[in-house]
């Protein structure tokens, strides 16, 4: 039988192989700092890309982060509708002190 680690610790950055080679030297040296990289161009081993990654430094084991694109989607909707919900909350502040100044708008 087979032992396999819930949790893998390492003695120093791991990287697995299938990942590593679609890295580029830049990404590699920067989760040997222990710094995420947007990994969006690199496939998980099921096929899927991946969004973030990055080095855990208590186990130098890596962890990754998927977002579907309907999540990235819904985010963007959300940020657009904040922006547009700021502008509007400018624009009513605007026409406010240009009322309270006597200007017309």
């Amino acid at each position: 039988m087979d032992f396999v680690p819930i949790n893998p610790s390492y003695a120093k950055p791991y990287i697995p192989p299938r990942i590593a080679e679609q890295l580029t030297e830049q990404q590699i040296e920067a989760l040997k700092r222990y710094e995420e990289i947007d990994a969006r161009n690199v496939k998980s081993s099921t096929g899927r890309n991946l969004s973030i990654m990055g080095i855990d430094r208590s186990t130098n084991a890596p962890y990754y982060s998927r977002i579907n694109r309907s999540q990235e989607q819904n985010k963007e909707q959300e940020q657009a509708k904040a922006q547009e919900q700021t502008a509007e909350r400018q624009q009513a502040v605007f026409e406010e002190k240009t009322r309270s100044q006597g200007m017309s708008v």
